[in-house]
């Protein structure tokens, strides 16, 4: 029989929604409010459509209700359970054996609710989980409001307008225009951090830098560990403060202070489609996006996923994603390569994941083992990784310098350091081996033709790189900001 309906049901929804505006209010630093929209979407209509059958079962929506809700509590705690199951390590746990009990479980659940005949005992039950749902909702909005002020006071406080700063600037128009190509390695450890902690030599590819006419600021600290910060802060040649609002970061990285620059001189912008779409440069002439990257899960509803009761498929997922990292990366170096017979003037701007995890990638390049991807306590596959990539740019780097219509420039450098966290399975690892001063040691290294090598600082800041460049080749006037 229907119950009255006075009552009405509420907490299934609110529910549905909850884990999705906790994980942004407790992570509203690291990740921008657009990646909440499709979970909540989807979150919203599933909760609406197991809501409808469980009330075209029972015939009740209070039952219906609760039952959702009892549904969804699984859906979203199922792989914190199971990880909890696999941490005691009392027996061999498998999917095939705790994913059919857990649904067995919730199924006579579903049963004994439905055979409730005290309409009584449910409504006090749905008012019960509407104020409580309504509650842990309300609790984590007013977390998320003074951050949200936070970043609008910000914003409007900004003062400095790097668009200034070339009003004056100019470039004379000729074939001898350099090429600038601003090359990315993601996590790439520094000569100094390399040898120190992992034991390699990579003395071959420094004295290749060396020879080849690099100049190396060996001696460079990046005062960022994550790449939304690093790479917005060298793009647009200033300082961030750390707190400021991820979406805003994302947006100036985007449309940034370098390719506008480079844009207004008349200079073609090539990149490359992201690994990670939030950091990619929408200000471009020609992309490279045959590979499509699309359909990967964006890492925001990742962690989700790897919460849930849909933990089991994930592996597929995963696979397939690491198949098409290792296929973009190597298409990637392919690209650049062929970019250099562009005409120029270009800018052509790279960035790889690449040592970052996933290790997808053995030292010549092969595929490393699916179980290794994120197995960053074995030192071999960071290595290994490391070792790849390095062959890799030494291969591009040698037929820039040697193809290049005009005298490149050429700035290699690595957002951050090796760092001592990483995510897997929705929470943050540590790296037992790696000190946490090394994540902010980094690669920067220059190819800067007619330079006065001491004019460069060995500590030159990553956001001091285009400033230096555009004052000597360029004529501007920017303020060399404090290494």
């Amino acid at each position: 029989m229907e119950s009255d309906k006075k009552s009405y049901v509420i907490h299934p929804f609110l529910l549905a929604i909850y884990p999705i505006i906790f994980l942004y209010a407790h992570n509203i630093q690291e990740a921008s409010i657009e990646d909440t929209y499709w979970p909540l979407v989807i979150a919203i209509i599933s909760s609406i459509i197991f809501y409808l059958i469980f009330r075209l079962i029972t015939k009740d929506k209070l039952k219906a209700g609760i039952i959702t809700t009892i549904f969804i509590i699984i859906f979203y705690t199922y792989g914190h359970l199971f990880d909890w199951l696999v941490s005691l390590n009392l027996f061999w746990v498998k999917h095939r054996h705790i994913l059919p009990i857990t649904l067995f479980i919730f199924g006579y659940t579903a049963y004994f609710i439905n055979l409730i005949k005290n309409e009584k005992i449910l409504k006090i039950t749905t008012k019960i989980l509407n104020i409580i749902t309504i509650t842990l909702i309300i609790i984590n909005i007013v977390t998320i409001i003074p951050a949200k002020i936070e970043e609008y006071k910000i914003q409007k406080n900004k003062t400095e307008n790097l668009s200034k700063n070339d009003t004056n600037s100019t470039i004379k128009k000729s074939i001898s225009t350099p090429d600038i190509y601003y090359i990315v390695l993601d996590e790439y450890a520094g000569f100094e951090t390399i040898k120190n902690i992992w034991g390699y030599d990579n003395s071959d590819f420094k004295s290749f830098l060396e020879k080849t006419g690099f100049i190396l600021a060996d001696k460079t600290y990046n005062r960022y560990d994550t790449t939304f910060y690093s790479l917005a802060s060298s793009l647009n040649m200033e300082y961030i403060d750390k707190k400021e609002p991820l979406s805003k970061v994302l947006e100036s990285l985007k449309d940034n202070e370098v390719t506008k620059f480079l844009k207004k001189k008349g200079y073609k912008i090539i990149t490359f489609t992201e690994y990670d779409k939030r950091v990619e440069v929408k200000t471009y002439d020609i992309s490279y996006k045959d590979i499509k990257i699309e359909s990967d899960t964006p890492p925001f509803s990742q962690i989700i996923l790897e919460c849930s009761i849909l933990h089991p498929f994930l592996n597929t997922l995963t696979i397939e994603a690491d198949n098409l990292l290792r296929a973009t990366t190597k298409y990637k170096l392919q690209k650049i390569k062929e970019s250099i017979t562009i005409d120029g003037p270009k800018f052509t701007y790279l960035h790889i994941l690449c040592p970052h995890p996933p290790y997808v990638f053995k030292k010549n390049g092969e595929k490393n083992d699916a179980s290794e991807r994120l197995n960053a306590e074995n030192k071999n596959n960071y290595l290994n990784q490391y070792i790849f990539i390095t062959k890799e740019i030494e291969e591009i780097v040698d037929m820039i310098v040697k193809k290049s219509k005009n005298t490149p420039i050429i700035v290699l450098q690595s957002d951050h350091g090796p760092r001592n966290w990483y995510y897997a399975k929705g929470k943050s690892q540590i790296i037992s081996y790696i000190p946490k001063t090394e994540y902010t040691k980094i690669l920067n290294a220059y190819y800067l033709p007619n330079f006065n090598k001491k004019s460069l600082a060995n500590n030159i800041s990553p956001s001091n790189t285009f400033r230096l460049i555009f004052n000597q080749y360029f004529n501007a006037n920017f303020t060399l900001l404090k290494n």
